[in-house]
């Protein structure tokens, strides 16, 4: 299925979103955190938040790091859920 512009690019933005503000950060002090091996995040952390921009695994990786994390908690998976409670995200329903 092909993807298209308006459809959101990932489904942690909400959580690094919420994450982010728990730390009381702007996007630019985020950004500057986690800039690494040149990475650009300045422009990033907005357009990831807003679901707009696709997330890499090796930015997966830094972000997961960074707020002490591990990526099943961004990605919105708990072991203790039922199958049922994570069908309700609308992005896993498509798959």
């Amino acid at each position: 299925r092909k993807i298209t512009t308006s459809e959101q690019k990932n489904i942690i933005g909400s959580r690094i979103r919420q994450l982010r503000m728990a730390r009381k950060l702007t996007q630019d002090e985020l950004a500057a955190r986690l800039q690494v091996n040149g990475y650009n995040f300045q422009a990033a952390i907005l357009r990831i938040e807003l679901g707009k921009r696709l997330v890499t695994d090796i930015e997966l990786k830094g972000l997961c790091e960074f707020f002490e994390t591990d990526p099943n908690s961004l990605l919105g998976y708990r072991p203790d859920s039922p199958k049922e409670e994570a069908l309700k995200d609308p992005f896993i329903r498509r798959f």
